[in-house]
């Protein structure tokens, strides 16, 4: 089902306003701007929640091309890194030779030589190939993994499910809802202090 951010902010916006607060007294919530920049954030909590369930996470995973140089290339943006562990690093040399490796000491010292390893550190993907030494890697691999899409533009078509299209119009709505809350119990608050 192809949605846009935009229509995920709409309505997002409609189940915010019907959530019993008077928009009139928080004009934050018939702003979409504060929900455009609260969009990726939600849209990140709810690819990770939705990627606990394995039948979930195949469908958040993309396909990402990465070129290396001595063994490093740059970590998509996107790529949620708690989940890496279900991702796969591919090329037609290495299929099924390939392993990810979330210690570093493991990486450079690996028990079975004959597999390769992949690992993050900072913001770069590091590949050992097989039978090879750290940092020798030259090429490119195509890295599947779950992943945030985010779009260049607001109104472009996201590819996402169902699914995840209605946990982040929740979860975006959920966000303003309860800032709306905390600042009116703090306005509340500031007036009890009068004197």
């Amino acid at each position: 089902m192809p949605i846009s951010a935009e229509q995920i902010i709409d309505r997002s916006i409609r189940v915010a306003n019907q959530t019993g607060l008077d928009a009139n007294s928080s004009p934050v919530i018939d702003n979409s701007v504060v929900f455009e920049d609260l969009f990726p954030l939600a849209m990140r909590e709810a690819v990770s929640y939705l990627a606990g369930n394995p039948e979930d996470a195949s469908s958040l995973k993309q396909d990402h091309a990465l070129t290396f140089t001595s063994g490093s290339a740059p970590l998509p943006a996107g790529v949620v890194t708690e989940c890496l562990d279900s991702s796969s690093l591919n090329s037609s040399t290495y299929s099924g030779l390939v392993s990810w490796q979330p210690r570093y000491i493991d990486f450079i010292r690996p028990v079975h030589k004959q597999l390769g390893y992949y690992l993050i550190s900072g913001s770069n993907v590091l590949f050992r190939a097989p039978g090879g030494a750290p940092g020798t890697f030259n090429g490119s691999l195509t890295l599947n993994a779950v992943s945030v899409p985010i779009p260049a533009n607001i109104s472009d078509d996201l590819a996402i499910g169902e699914d995840l299209a209605n946990e982040v119009i929740v979860r975006l709505a959920s966000m303003v809802v309860a800032r709306v809350t905390d600042t009116l119990a703090e306005m509340k608050r500031e007036d009890e202090r009068k004197p």
